[in-house]
């Protein structure tokens, strides 16, 4: 028998509708920040950093447990990771032969899209939940070691910490 097939290129990203690259932005704004709470840890009493400090004049203060590197670092390495498997999905739903006669290319091509949106879902809320929580405590973190006198910018780096983990565990799950 002879068969028919489709010389268009099928990519990875072929499939993805807009919903899911916003979920894919929301994704890569939550490591965002995680690299923020990374950059501004400051070590624990074991050296461990994993501690938010401040210190303005004689006082100092410091809140535990804050992302830091001691959290934030294998959590990234961990989301690369899982950023790569997701890679590897789409591009085996795209890349998996069409199924059936021509007649039914809007059938596969609504069955990939669907595939996509799943697979992009569940990636989204493995990649949300935990940097959400990491945002969720260090923006507290933050708000109990704040000092009087320190830069205003911090008690709106907390506040959309606290806001911003909430609202990603919550679209996790």
């Amino acid at each position: 028998a002879s068969r028919e097939a489709s010389l268009v290129r099928r990519t990875p990203v072929s499939f993805l509708s807009r919903g899911t690259w916003v979920a894919l932005a929301l994704a890569a704004v939550g490591q965002a920040g995680a690299v923020f709470t990374g950059l501004t840890g400051s070590a624990d009493d074991q050296g461990r950093l994993r501690a938010i400090s401040f210190a303005t004049g004689s006082l100092t203060s410091s809140a535990t447990p804050y992302g830091g590197w001691f959290y934030a670092g294998p959590l990234l390495a961990l989301d690369a990771v899982f950023l790569g498997v997701l890679a590897l999905a789409l591009r085996r739903i795209a890349t998996t032969p069409a199924t059936g006669p021509p007649a039914h290319a809007a059938a596969d091509t609504a069955w990939r899209r669907a595939s996509c949106r799943i697979v992009v879902a569940l990636a989204t809320g493995a990649l949300l939940l935990p940097v959400g929580g990491l945002a969720l405590v260090s923006g507290i973190a933050i708000g109990n070691a704040r000092l009087p006198g320190i830069a205003r910018w911090w008690t709106h780096a907390s506040q959309v910490l606290v806001g911003g983990g909430a609202i990603a565990v919550l679209a996790a799950l």
